[in-house]
């Protein structure tokens, strides 16, 4: 057995190593994600499925809004001097309610509501009784409209104009921020004149239009819609087994979009953000679907850092809006040489028109025109693109997929277009007026943060197990070769104290048998001499 001890040492070493390795780079990994997707599982009666129904802390909208400073010169054709006025930060809380999970599909069925309130802590100095004055977008888009249909029914429309809003003397609103974003302005229709515009707005409203109470007229407000009313119904994967967890399968009960011209910019890709796959390896690229503008978005990775002790890949937005997307316009055709063609109607580069989704000829940018043509910056004054106060990001945790910071950013604008029959835009000059931006999104909270760096605390018994495998691997061959060198005498195993043991020994040989010597010549034995006491002579001599 003592034989064996070098190459039973080097045989365990070599086993300990081996397995260290192995479940380093396989075993633990794949324990460690089991145990993470297992906590986040969309399952019933688990924990991260009820904080996905009803998420634990309130989302951020951010609403700022361009306040135009000289709107009498405006209207007489001079370029907008605009002033930025805000945030107006609103809590926005989000409930689901499930319709039904397909075990087969292992996807869920949701309608997802949102709530609005104002939160006038963090407003600081503003109000939602603040006055403001911004282009009154719904004159613009209801000329544009009718132009579109029938031009010769344009001085229709500016003799309707002072009926449907009361006392209109610009083509400005100036109104308090609650009435304009939520409460809304009246579009009286209590006037045969106006009959048949109220018709159109009957059987094809915008978003951002609905019927009074007592039916006889409309409100007009930007974010009514969204608050307190159900979107849906959401489809998504719950990645238990072929499915992306979160991913967007179907919106409204189809698995495209059908607002646009062709099923590329009809799909549908990504998550909400809300609830994300893990990341094993760094994506160039993340989708994600955002329903109110009827399209998906990607963001590009940046870079890697650690937030608050975690692991976090930044993604940004390079361009929102990509150059040209022809799909996203809307078409219009000419006549060259005989041959009708078709051709895409672009706005300008890093801009797109939604009102195939919105129902109202708005067009989206980044905020202050941020990657976009530098020939919109020029129709007005007061814009300054930034890209970190501007730009779309997201922080992500790669192991759970948790989105642990998320600002999603998006400007308002409307072509002003002058019309010779319509005299509040007799004027005016032509070009991409913004009148709004709002940022929109969510920052996890510490207790959150907290708690999962607490649960990958509990994760790394499977680093000490690792390092304890490796390193007790390494120990025990090194160990096996000292035996083994001791073994062949390549090196000594005694110890310098054992050394002069030996050498003691040697001398004490020699004195014994020098001693015997003498003793046979003399014929007296030393005990002999000691007791007569007669000298012993120097047996060195």
């Amino acid at each position: 057995m003592h034989l064996n001890l070098p190459t039973f040492t080097a045989f365990s070493g070599f086993c300990a190593l081996a397995l260290g390795l192995f479940c380093s780079s396989y075993v633990f990994p794949k324990l460690e994600g089991y145990l993470i997707s297992k906590a986040i599982a969309l399952e019933e009666g688990g924990k991260a499925y009820e904080a996905w129904k009803n998420i634990p802390f309130p989302f951020k909208l951010k609403v700022y809004f361009f306040n135009v400073t000289n709107a009498n010169d405006v209207q007489m054709g001079s370029k907008p001097i605009l002033r930025e006025i805000g945030p107006y930060i609103y809590d926005e809380f989000r409930e689901r309610e499930v319709l039904g999970i397909n075990d087969e599909n292992d996807s869920i069925r949701y309608t997802q509501k949102k709530n609005y309130y104002f939160n006038k802590d963090e407003s600081g100095c503003r109000s939602e009784d603040d006055i403001i004055t911004i282009l009154h977008f719904a004159i613009v888009s209801m000329a544009f409209k009718i132009n579109n249909i029938s031009p010769m029914a344009l001085p229709m429309l500016n003799d309707s104009l002072p009926l449907l809003f009361p006392n209109i003397k610009d083509v400005f609103i100036t109104n308090s921020v609650r009435k304009i974003l939520f409460d809304g302005l009246e579009i009286m229709c209590d006037s045969e004149e106006v009959d048949m515009i109220c018709e159109g707005l009957r059987s094809t409203p915008p978003h951002t239009i609905r019927p009074t109470n007592d039916g006889k007229g409309f409100l007009l407000s930007l974010f009514h819609h969204m608050n307190n009313t159900n979107e849906g119904p959401f489809e998504i994967g719950r990645g238990l087994k072929d499915t992306v967890k979160g991913k967007v399968l179907s919106f409204k009960e189809n698995n495209l979009l059908t607002q646009w011209k062709s099923s590329t910019c009809n799909e549908i890709r990504g998550t909400d953000l809300t609830i994300n796959p893990n990341l094993p390896e760094v994506p160039q690229k993340i989708n994600f679907f955002v329903p109110d503008f009827c399209r998906y978005f990607s963001a590009k990775f940046q870079e890697e850092l650690h937030y608050f002790g975690l692991k976090t890949y930044i993604f940004k937005t390079v361009n929102l809006f990509q150059s040209r997307e022809n799909c996203f316009c809307e078409i219009r055709s000419y006549e060259e040489d005989d041959d009708d063609r078709l051709l895409p109607n672009c706005p300008p580069k890093g801009t797109m028109e939604v009102s195939r989704c919105t129902g109202s000829p708005i067009v989206i940018s980044q905020p202050h025109f941020l990657g976009a043509e530098k020939s919109l910056l020029e129709f007005s004054q007061g814009l300054k693109p930034n890209r970190d106060r501007h730009g779309t990001f997201i922080f992500m945790e790669p192991k759970t997929g948790l989105a642990l910071k998320v600002k999603i950013r998006i400007q308002m604008n409307i072509f002003l277009k002058h019309y010779e029959d319509v005299s509040v835009l007799k004027n005016v000059s032509e070009g991409y007026f913004p009148f709004m931006w709002i940022e929109n999104g969510a920052e996890v909270p510490m207790n959150i943060i907290e708690e999962v760096k607490n649960n990958f605390s509990k994760l790394k018994v499977f680093d000490f197990a690792k390092y304890v495998l490796i390193t007790g691997g390494i120990i025990m061959l090194g160990v096996s070769i000292i035996l083994a060198m001791v073994k062949d005498k390549v090196v000594c195993s005694c110890s310098k104290k054992s050394a002069n043991s030996v050498k003691r020994r040697d001398y004490l040989g020699r004195f014994m048998n020098m001693y015997s010597d003498f003793e046979a010549n003399n014929g007296v034995t030393l005990q002999q001499q000691h007791n007569v006491g007669r000298y012993v002579p120097n047996i060195t001599e």
